[in-house]
Protein backbone atom coordinates (compact mmCIF):
# COMPACT_ATOMS: atom_id res chain seq x y z
CA UNK A 1 0.00 0.00 0.00
CA UNK A 2 1.13 3.53 -0.74
CA UNK A 3 2.54 5.08 2.45
CA UNK A 4 0.58 8.27 1.72
CA UNK A 5 -2.58 6.39 2.64
CA UNK A 6 -1.36 5.59 6.13
CA UNK A 7 -0.78 2.32 7.99
CA UNK A 8 -2.46 -0.76 6.47
CA UNK A 9 -5.46 -2.00 8.45
CA UNK A 10 -3.98 -5.42 9.28
CA UNK A 11 -0.74 -3.87 10.48
CA UNK A 12 -2.62 -1.35 12.62
CA UNK A 13 -4.73 -4.09 14.22
CA UNK A 14 -1.61 -6.18 14.88
CA UNK A 15 -0.14 -3.22 16.80
CA UNK A 16 -3.33 -2.90 18.85
CA UNK A 17 -3.40 -6.63 19.65
CA UNK A 18 0.26 -6.52 20.67
CA UNK A 19 -0.39 -3.56 23.00
CA UNK A 20 -3.38 -5.34 24.55
CA UNK A 21 -1.50 -8.66 24.67
CA UNK A 22 -4.27 -10.39 22.75
CA UNK A 23 -4.22 -13.01 20.04
CA UNK A 24 -5.88 -12.64 16.66
CA UNK A 25 -9.60 -13.32 16.65
CA UNK A 26 -12.41 -12.38 19.04
CA UNK A 27 -12.00 -13.06 22.78
CA UNK A 28 -13.90 -15.97 24.26
CA UNK A 29 -15.92 -13.68 26.48
CA UNK A 30 -16.62 -10.39 24.68
CA UNK A 31 -17.70 -8.22 27.61
CA UNK A 32 -17.07 -9.97 30.94
CA UNK A 33 -17.52 -6.79 33.02
CA UNK A 34 -21.10 -6.43 31.77
CA UNK A 35 -21.88 -9.66 33.60
CA UNK A 36 -20.35 -8.51 36.89
CA UNK A 37 -22.96 -8.45 39.69
CA UNK A 38 -23.77 -5.15 41.36
CA UNK A 39 -22.49 -6.39 44.72
CA UNK A 40 -19.05 -7.02 43.19
CA UNK A 41 -18.97 -3.54 41.63
CA UNK A 42 -19.75 -1.96 45.00
CA UNK A 43 -16.96 -3.92 46.68
CA UNK A 44 -14.43 -2.94 44.01
CA UNK A 45 -15.49 0.72 44.27
CA UNK A 46 -14.89 0.72 48.04
CA UNK A 47 -11.48 -0.84 47.46
CA UNK A 48 -10.57 1.88 44.95
CA UNK A 49 -11.78 4.60 47.35
CA UNK A 50 -9.59 3.18 50.13
CA UNK A 51 -6.63 2.93 47.75
CA UNK A 52 -7.08 6.52 46.59
CA UNK A 53 -7.37 7.78 50.15
CA UNK A 54 -4.09 6.11 51.10
CA UNK A 55 -2.40 7.54 47.97
CA UNK A 56 -4.02 10.99 48.07
CA UNK A 57 -0.82 13.04 48.14
CA UNK A 58 0.84 11.06 45.36
CA UNK A 59 -2.34 11.22 43.24
CA UNK A 60 -2.45 15.00 43.58
CA UNK A 61 1.20 15.24 42.58
CA UNK A 62 0.65 12.90 39.64
CA UNK A 63 -2.34 14.94 38.46
CA UNK A 64 -0.33 18.16 38.69
CA UNK A 65 2.44 16.65 36.54
CA UNK A 66 0.24 15.00 33.92
CA UNK A 67 -2.13 17.96 33.62
CA UNK A 68 0.81 20.31 33.16
CA UNK A 69 2.15 18.11 30.36
CA UNK A 70 -1.10 18.39 28.38
CA UNK A 71 -1.30 22.17 28.74
CA UNK A 72 -3.30 22.91 31.89
CA UNK A 73 -2.25 25.78 34.14
CA UNK A 74 -2.39 23.88 37.43
CA UNK A 75 -2.30 25.10 41.00
CA UNK A 76 -3.03 23.38 44.29
CA UNK A 77 -5.21 25.61 46.47
CA UNK A 78 -5.51 25.29 50.25
CA UNK A 79 -8.20 27.89 51.05
CA UNK A 80 -11.31 29.38 49.46
CA UNK A 81 -9.72 32.83 49.67
CA UNK A 82 -6.74 31.62 47.66
CA UNK A 83 -9.06 30.28 44.96
CA UNK A 84 -10.97 33.57 44.74
CA UNK A 85 -7.74 35.55 44.48
CA UNK A 86 -6.60 33.33 41.60
CA UNK A 87 -9.87 33.88 39.75
CA UNK A 88 -9.78 37.64 40.36
CA UNK A 89 -6.24 37.84 38.97
CA UNK A 90 -7.36 35.88 35.90
CA UNK A 91 -10.21 38.34 35.35
CA UNK A 92 -7.85 41.30 35.57
CA UNK A 93 -5.14 39.76 33.39
CA UNK A 94 -7.49 39.10 30.48
CA UNK A 95 -9.88 42.03 31.15
CA UNK A 96 -12.77 39.59 31.22
CA UNK A 97 -16.29 41.06 31.18
CA UNK A 98 -18.49 38.00 30.56
CA UNK A 99 -18.39 34.78 32.58
CA UNK A 100 -20.52 31.65 32.42
CA UNK A 101 -20.55 29.01 35.14
CA UNK A 102 -22.32 25.78 35.94
CA UNK A 103 -24.81 25.47 38.78
CA UNK A 104 -22.83 22.98 40.87
CA UNK A 105 -22.44 22.64 44.63
CA UNK A 106 -18.75 23.52 44.43
CA UNK A 107 -19.78 27.15 43.88
CA UNK A 108 -21.50 27.15 47.26
CA UNK A 109 -18.05 26.58 48.75
CA UNK A 110 -16.09 28.77 46.36
CA UNK A 111 -18.59 31.62 46.03
CA UNK A 112 -17.38 33.48 42.97
CA UNK A 113 -20.61 35.38 42.31
CA UNK A 114 -20.00 38.28 44.70
CA UNK A 115 -16.48 38.72 43.39
CA UNK A 116 -17.71 38.81 39.80
CA UNK A 117 -20.35 41.41 40.71
CA UNK A 118 -17.71 43.56 42.41
CA UNK A 119 -15.56 43.32 39.30
CA UNK A 120 -18.56 44.45 37.21
CA UNK A 121 -18.53 41.22 35.23
CA UNK A 122 -21.66 39.88 33.54
CA UNK A 123 -22.41 36.42 34.93
CA UNK A 124 -24.64 33.73 33.54
CA UNK A 125 -25.31 30.54 35.51
CA UNK A 126 -25.77 27.88 32.87
CA UNK A 127 -27.96 24.84 33.38
CA UNK A 128 -29.74 22.59 30.94
CA UNK A 129 -32.89 24.71 31.36
CA UNK A 130 -31.52 28.15 32.26
CA UNK A 131 -32.65 31.46 30.80
CA UNK A 132 -29.73 32.96 28.93
CA UNK A 133 -28.81 36.53 29.87
CA UNK A 134 -26.39 36.72 26.94
CA UNK A 135 -25.12 34.58 24.09
CA UNK A 136 -22.91 31.84 25.64
CA UNK A 137 -20.61 32.11 22.62
CA UNK A 138 -19.61 35.59 23.80
CA UNK A 139 -18.48 34.40 27.26
CA UNK A 140 -14.76 34.85 27.80
CA UNK A 141 -14.40 32.56 30.83
CA UNK A 142 -16.19 29.32 31.70
CA UNK A 143 -16.17 28.09 35.30
CA UNK A 144 -16.97 24.46 36.11
CA UNK A 145 -16.46 21.93 38.81
CA UNK A 146 -15.28 18.41 38.04
CA UNK A 147 -17.08 15.12 38.53
CA UNK A 148 -13.76 13.31 38.27
CA UNK A 149 -10.12 14.05 37.49
CA UNK A 150 -7.81 11.37 36.09
CA UNK A 151 -4.28 11.45 37.49
CA UNK A 152 -2.72 9.30 34.75
CA UNK A 153 -4.00 11.45 31.85
CA UNK A 154 -4.36 14.92 33.38
CA UNK A 155 -8.04 15.01 32.38
CA UNK A 156 -11.07 16.61 33.98
CA UNK A 157 -14.28 14.64 33.45
CA UNK A 158 -17.64 16.41 33.31
CA UNK A 159 -20.81 14.30 33.43
CA UNK A 160 -24.06 15.67 31.99
CA UNK A 161 -26.53 16.30 34.79
CA UNK A 162 -28.90 18.90 36.19
CA UNK A 163 -26.96 22.08 36.97
CA UNK A 164 -24.24 21.37 34.45
CA UNK A 165 -23.99 21.91 30.72
CA UNK A 166 -21.18 21.00 28.37
CA UNK A 167 -21.00 24.33 26.55
CA UNK A 168 -19.70 26.01 29.74
CA UNK A 169 -16.39 24.23 29.21
CA UNK A 170 -16.34 24.48 25.42
CA UNK A 171 -17.45 27.88 24.14
CA UNK A 172 -15.38 30.37 26.22
CA UNK A 173 -11.77 30.98 25.21
CA UNK A 174 -10.70 30.24 28.80
CA UNK A 175 -11.91 27.34 30.96
CA UNK A 176 -11.25 27.09 34.71
CA UNK A 177 -12.12 23.87 36.54
CA UNK A 178 -12.37 23.56 40.32
CA UNK A 179 -11.26 20.04 41.26
CA UNK A 180 -11.93 18.71 44.75
CA UNK A 181 -9.21 16.31 45.86
CA UNK A 182 -11.88 13.71 46.68
CA UNK A 183 -12.79 13.31 42.97
CA UNK A 184 -9.26 12.48 41.81
CA UNK A 185 -8.97 8.95 40.44
CA UNK A 186 -5.79 7.16 39.47
CA UNK A 187 -6.83 5.75 36.10
CA UNK A 188 -9.48 5.52 33.41
CA UNK A 189 -10.18 2.00 34.65
CA UNK A 190 -11.21 3.45 38.02
CA UNK A 191 -13.37 6.04 36.27
CA UNK A 192 -15.35 3.45 34.32
CA UNK A 193 -15.86 1.41 37.47
CA UNK A 194 -17.37 4.44 39.23
CA UNK A 195 -19.52 5.38 36.23
CA UNK A 196 -20.78 1.80 35.86
CA UNK A 197 -22.08 1.90 39.41
CA UNK A 198 -23.69 5.30 38.83
CA UNK A 199 -25.38 3.86 35.75
CA UNK A 200 -26.92 1.07 37.82
CA UNK A 201 -28.04 3.69 40.36
CA UNK A 202 -29.77 5.68 37.62
CA UNK A 203 -27.25 8.54 37.64
CA UNK A 204 -25.19 7.64 34.60
CA UNK A 205 -25.84 10.86 32.70
CA UNK A 206 -26.25 11.14 28.95
CA UNK A 207 -22.58 11.74 28.14
CA UNK A 208 -19.18 12.51 29.61
CA UNK A 209 -16.85 15.29 28.50
CA UNK A 210 -13.10 14.70 28.88
CA UNK A 211 -11.06 17.91 29.06
CA UNK A 212 -7.34 17.28 28.64
CA UNK A 213 -5.94 20.78 28.41
CA UNK A 214 -6.59 23.37 25.67
CA UNK A 215 -8.44 22.37 22.53
CA UNK A 216 -6.11 21.12 19.80
CA UNK A 217 -6.45 20.04 16.20
CA UNK A 218 -4.07 19.24 13.36
CA UNK A 219 -6.72 18.51 10.73
CA UNK A 220 -5.45 21.12 8.28
CA UNK A 221 -2.07 20.34 6.69
CA UNK A 222 -1.00 18.53 9.89
CA UNK A 223 -0.32 21.88 11.59
CA UNK A 224 -1.22 21.95 15.29
CA UNK A 225 -3.72 24.69 16.12
CA UNK A 226 -4.68 25.44 19.73
CA UNK A 227 -8.15 26.74 20.57
CA UNK A 228 -9.85 25.95 17.26
CA UNK A 229 -12.74 23.90 18.68
CA UNK A 230 -12.74 24.93 22.33
CA UNK A 231 -10.79 26.87 24.97
CA UNK A 232 -7.36 28.16 24.07
CA UNK A 233 -6.37 28.35 27.72
CA UNK A 234 -7.30 26.03 30.60
CA UNK A 235 -6.80 26.35 34.34
CA UNK A 236 -7.16 23.66 36.99
CA UNK A 237 -7.41 24.57 40.67
CA UNK A 238 -7.02 21.51 42.88
CA UNK A 239 -8.86 22.21 46.14
CA UNK A 240 -6.73 20.55 48.81
CA UNK A 241 -9.33 20.29 51.52
CA UNK A 242 -12.40 18.19 52.31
Amino acid sequence: MNSLHGTPKDEFLDHVRHALKRKKGPPKDLYPLLKEPLSSIKIRKRQVEQKNLSKRISLINQLVRSAGLVGWNVKTIETTTEALIYIRELLNKHKIKKVIRTDEKIFETVNVDNQLIEAQVDLMVNTQSSVRQFDPDTAELGLTGADHAIAETGSVVLVSQKGSARLTSLTPKIHLALVKRSVILESLEDLYLFRRLEYYNGNGGEYMTFVSGPSRTADIEQVLVVGAHGPKETHMLILDWD
